[in-house]
């Protein structure tokens, strides 16, 4: 931390949580901001797991800041883009008869980790079929045999933080995975890297931006006019 910077914004408020010491701003470094100011500023802590939550933490940092309205208009929004995804789906249910996909999203790739808390949400949000994970679970460690029991159709790689190009550097590995090419998903070239960092990561506004990347990923056709961010998302190249 930048003790100088921290001394020059004099802040009233921090927010931090209490999911994970690797992310943000953790118990320990509050504490070591105190001892740098020679005051404790009010702590607001917050560590949703699921998309409620996340909305809810939102209406409480409007509150906080004297924005209440700001707040609460900006969650009707996100739930308003939310409810169009799942209007379309239903309708498309009504007139296709099809199976949804069977998803699994990777939160790291070595070893192979399981996303969880508010991503597998996210997944039956966009119209996929869930299935391992469980919302509002931390993410947990998968082994390759358990990925080829479920037999995805689409395998979402989002480590925790990295952007699209790290998240390419990084799963080169995979690419000499005897195991991990036999899984249907990669022999149908049906794996893809998002921008994690950005829009999955992170239990903020930009999560339903990660909904709107899946239902693009999940059902192209159906959502091609849907307007997303540039390069939030590419295919796993073999």
């Amino acid at each position: 931390m930048d003790s100088e910077k921290i001394k020059e914004i004099q802040p009233d408020l921090i927010i931090s949580q209490n999911m994970c010491e690797v992310c943000a701003p953790f118990y320990g470094e509050i504490q070591q901001i105190s001892k740098i100011l020679g005051y404790t500023p009010k702590n607001l802590i917050l560590s949703p797991k699921n998309i409620s939550e996340i909305f809810k933490s939102i209406i409480l940092i409007g509150q906080e800041i004297g924005n209440s309205d700001l707040a609460l208009y900006k969650v009707k929004e996100l739930n308003k883009r939310m409810e169009t995804i799942k209007k379309s789906l239903k309708d498309f249910f009504n007139t296709h008869k099809i199976t949804k996909p069977k998803i699994i999203c990777l939160e790291w790739i070595s070893p192979f980790y399981l996303a969880g808390h508010w991503v597998p949400e996210m997944v039956e949000i966009a119209g996929g079929i869930n299935g391992i994970g469980k919302i509002g679970s931390p993410s947990e460690i998968i082994s390759i045999d358990r990925i080829r029991e479920f037999n995805p159709d689409k395998i979402i790689i989002m480590p925790c933080g990295f952007d699209i190009k790290r998240t390419s550097i990084e799963s080169m590995i995979l690419r000499n995975d005897k195991n991990w090419n036999l899984l249907k998903a990669v022999e149908m070239d049906e794996v893809y890297f998002v921008d994690a960092n950005s829009y999955f990561s992170k239990p903020s506004t930009r999560i339903i931006t990660g909904i709107e990347i899946l239902a693009k990923i999940l059902y192209p056709d159906l959502f091609k006019e849907l307007g997303i961010p540039s390069e939030c998302y590419e295919k796993f190249v073999k």
